[in-house]
């Protein structure tokens, strides 16, 4: 759990969902950054990189699909290629990664200073080492929440922060957690069903920015983990909706655009369909790319 929700921070800072044009393709990139960051002064190969992502986050790629990303880093001089066709992470770009994790850290813990000092002082009776029990098990509150609901996550990555009775029926619904944390005593195990529901609830603008930043991630990581609770909502989401293929999108199924795009787009429809859409081709498509097919031949 903890190594999940460790990725689900970095992704967060890595990926945009505001800013990717291509998805996929970037949160595959990210993956990739992370292994020969990780391996960094290694030489890693396309099966090396494979192996790298399932042993550290439990995620299995085609070679074709890391082929398309591992290009892409390569042609954003964030990756190195070797003659002999093997990686390594850049010496400025690991440095650049070095740089944001720490930063990333440094505004955790400056977000998770401010909620107990809040808690403090709502609750000035408290002594340092029961403050420091608090925050020890609000961390492991956030991360399950996060890491075990992407389904909610991903409903609240539609509607935002906003509507706060919501948030207040999701954080009733996880009273479970509770549950699974350590025995801290009466007096602080009542505390934590009042104040954990508030990090989220009376939250500053930075945190809230943090929060989304982690619903975010948490969507991402979960559909392309293809987490059941979250595939789940999808299906409730999209059953039904039609999926219009056209004459390009043909062509890459069937291999004239590269292998690279064959596999991708195979994969996109794929979940298409686990999600419950209907992928459907007009018969103006298929007299288009039996001509186009006739004009080759």
């Amino acid at each position: 759990m903890n190594e999940i929700s460790e990725n689900i921070k970095r992704l967060t800072h890595f990926v945009q969902l505001s800013a990717t044009q291509n998805l996929p393709r970037d949160v595959i990139a990210f993956f990739i950054e992370q292994i020969l960051y990780l391996a960094f002064g290694k030489l890693y190969s396309i099966a090396n990189i494979q192996k790298g992502v399932k042993k550290a986050f439990d995620l299995t790629f085609t070679t074709e699909e890391l082929e398309l990303s591992v290009d892409f880093l390569v042609s954003k001089k964030r990756v190195i290629k070797s003659t002999d066709n093997n990686y390594s992470l850049e010496k400025g770009r690991a440095k650049q990664i070095s740089d944001l994790v720490e930063s990333e850290n440094r505004r955790e813990v400056k977000i998770y200073e401010e909620w107990i000092n809040q808690v403090g002082k709502r609750n000035p009776a408290l002594k340092r080492g029961e403050l420091d029990l608090l925050l020890e098990d609000l961390k492991v509150y956030v991360n399950k929440f996060f890491v075990r609901h992407g389904a909610e996550c991903a409903t609240f990555l539609y509607d935002g922060l906003k509507k706060e009775k919501d948030v207040e029926i999701s954080l009733s619904r996880n009273s479970a957690f509770f549950g699974e944390l350590p025995k801290r005593g009466v007096k602080l195990d009542e505390l934590r069903k009042i104040e954990f529901p508030l990090f989220f609830l009376e939250s500053s603008a930075e945190r809230k920015l943090f929060l989304s930043g982690l619903l975010d991630a948490t969507f991402v990581y979960h559909v392309v983990s293809v987490d059941e609770n979250c595939a789940a909502l999808l299906r409730k989401e999209y059953k039904g909706i039609k999926i219009y293929l056209d004459t390009n999108i043909i062509y890459c199924l069937i291999g004239l655009n590269g292998k690279n795009q064959k596999s991708l787009i195979r994969r996109v429809l794929h979940y298409a369909h686990n999600f419950g859409m209907k992928i459907v081709v007009t018969q103006r498509t298929i007299d288009e790319f039996r001509k186009s097919i006739k004009l080759v031949e």
